[in-house]
């Protein structure tokens, strides 16, 4: 696991790249090196050494035998498999490292070297024979990967704000801000900023020097359905083989425990290997609810009855709640509107002070096995008419309230599920007409409407599925992997934690897949999981679990100043309607938990232009 840095071109900076090499220590505190090759390319790399931890798998790991160079953040948890076939074709390696081998793949086999890979990434491939730089990133957007093309070249970090110490000047992108007040993060390509964009998940980019200049194209393989190898184990199987190698070599590991399936099946396997397991769960002394307090009992319970020690970590007061904040926006470095995100702080600094490298996690599962009560809303009204057009998008978008969100998914299930709007409905944070209302710039509806219908239909890669399968499909390219993802990476690299989730295997997502397809996508509510664990039951696994949750309410009926100050602040920028901002004020008092989340998102983007100057 790594932070990763560099520029390619003729006038590359150097400098910078040494510099934000050093600014990449939390993702990498053992070993920070950097490179220069043929006078147009500089790499760094800040290394968290895990897999042949010795020096000579210090990066960026260069080949002399493949005249080749690569930095690579993340984990090729098959590689050792792809060793043995390297080995064969006559590869010589020189480390027991993945770094090694994912070299090599790409030596071998080009880009479609991804495709044989299990495991989680985000690399730069350089080719001294043919000066040719390569960038790519996995499937599901574990590993991160910003870029930007700057005075002739190309630059690219692990971290955003080091290509933001890049430019001179900085602004809030006009289409990463309407993602971000519509679902809450931004969709990739973009981000937050103007000049800074993503690699998709799937993507890559590949660039050489053509006159005075880098010149790039941007390359989308993402097939992932199709990529997915046909199961040869059942579930059960496959999950353990998941949690197996991503212990492999490691003498303990921690487990984010909520009391719910997915977690405590990782805790189970886990328990079963060699290695010392440590859970950690949640538990809040001030909350104005006790139902926020469940997964911590359950939790505790079920780690007793495995026979793992279980940490009860005390989560934050409300009057810490603008500090911690402050902290959260810090280490996602890009607004992110989700408030777990805040209790996801506190639980991995507890993990980290305790001495923890390596955290295993439940995450992936709803998206794979059909958690989510949306697709369970989904299936129950059967399509009869076949709506379509203009009016009916425009409908889909309009204000929400809980009896013309009913309404709306009636209208949804007459709809093409391929419609982006059918996807947007279940994550709307400002719908379209709300946007418009609160932004006093031209955002009207319109704009917005073919913006996110035109980003979000990137994100449908595959034709012939049902409305359940797209769904879930669509969750994992987006809402999995630009949200959820992305939040547990930056959180668990700011405490230079290693955070890995069983669920996302290759292998596991083909086998749950195609379970699921036995029964056409009718048996969800994870069912098809607890058929393979069925003795998750008499541990006293929570049945009802909904997620990892935080009393944002609560903080926000304690802090009203934060909120007044939060909007006034934004009402100083020129961009936002304070009439409509100040009506949200209400909301933590009147409990209207859609409000709170909207007035939450507000504050969450105050706090991090505040913490950006």
């Amino acid at each position: 696991m790594c932070g990763i840095v560099g520029g390619f071109g003729l006038n590359v900076q150097q400098e910078w790249v040494r510099r934000e090499t050093d600014h990449l220590k939390n993702r990498g505190p053992d070993h920070r090196g950097t490179i220069e090759v043929d006078g147009i390319l500089s790499m760094g790399v800040a290394r968290l050494a895990m897999t042949d931890p010795l020096p000579r798998s210090n990066q960026p790991f260069k080949s002399k035998e493949l005249n080749s160079i690569l930095s690579f953040n993340g984990e090729i948890y098959n590689y050792r498999e792809l060793r043995n076939d390297l080995l064969n074709l006559g590869y010589i390696f020189h480390t027991d490292s993945d770094t090694e081998v994912l070299l090599a793949s790409i030596h071998k086999y080009g880009l479609q070297a991804t495709e044989k890979i299990n495991g989680m990434y985000a690399f730069a491939h350089y080719s001294m024979d043919s000066q040719v730089l390569i960038l790519g990133r996995d499937f599901l957007g574990k590993k991160p990967l910003y870029w930007m093309s700057f005075q002739g070249s190309i630059y690219w970090s692990s971290s955003l704000q080091s290509l933001s110490r890049l430019k001179k000047e900085r602004k809030l992108s006009p289409e990463g801000l309407v993602e971000y007040l519509s679902f809450g993060y931004t969709i990739d390509p973009n981000s937050i900023e103007t000049e800074i964009h993503v690699i998709s998940p799937g993507s890559f980019l590949c660039a050489s020097i053509e006159g005075n200049s880098a010149k790039f194209k941007l390359l989308d393989s993402r097939s992932y359905i199709s990529k997915l190898i046909s199961p040869q184990l059942t579930i059960r199987e496959e999950l353990t083989n998941a949690v197996r190698l991503r212990t492999s070599g490691h003498k303990s590991a921690a487990i984010s425990m909520s009391g719910g399936l997915d977690s405590s099946i990782v805790a189970q396997i886990a328990a079963q290997l060699n290695i010392t397991i440590n859970a950690y769960s949640a538990i809040w002394l001030d909350s104005d609810k006790e139902r926020y307090n469940t997964d911590a009992t359950t939790a505790k319970v079920i780690s007793e009855k495995l026979g793992i020690p279980c940490t009860l970590v005390e989560m934050i007061s409300a009057n810490q709640l603008a500090d911690s904040l402050d902290k959260f926006v810090t280490a996602m470095e890009e607004p992110n509107a989700n408030p777990t995100g805040i209790s996801m702080m506190s639980l991995y600094k507890a993990i980290a002070d305790d001495g923890h490298r390596l955290v295993l996690t439940g995450d992936g599962s709803d998206e794979i096995f059909g958690g989510y009560p949306r697709y369970i809303s989904l299936s129950r009204i059967p399509k009869i008419l076949s709506l379509r057009g203009k009016r009916v998008n425009k409908a889909l978008s309009s204000e929400r309230n809980k009896i013309s969100s009913k309404l709306i998914v009636t209208l949804l299930s007459q709809t093409d599920y391929k419609n982006p709007n059918h996807w947007m409905h279940w994550h709307w944070n400002f719908t379209p007409v709300e946007l418009g209302r609160l932004l006093n710039h031209n955002y009207g509806r319109g704009y917005v409407i073919d913006h996110l219908e035109s980003a979000i239909s990137k994100c449908i890669r595959t034709n012939e599925m049902n409305k359940i399968k797209q769904m879930m499909e669509m969750d994992r390219n987006i809402w999995l992997s630009m949200e959820s993802n992305r939040k547990l990476d930056r959180i668990s690299m700011y405490h230079s934690i290693e955070a890995r989730s069983p669920f996302q295997d290759d292998r596991v997502i083909a086998a749950g897949l195609n379970e699921m397809e036995k029964y056409k996508f009718k048996k969800i509510e994870k069912k098809v999981l607890w058929d393979a664990f069925p003795e998750m039951q008499s541990l006293g696994v929570r049945p009802d679990k909904t997620g990892f949750i935080s009393p944002v309410g609560h903080w926000l009926r304690s802090n009203p100043t934060l909120a007044s100050d939060s909007l006034d602040h934004l009402h100083l920028l020129g961009d936002f309607n304070i009439e409509q901002m100040k009506k949200l004020l209400s909301a933590p008092a009147n409990g209207d938990y859609r409000k709170i989340m909207q007035l939450w998102s507000l504050i969450v983007l105050s706090r991090w232009i505040l913490s950006n100057g």
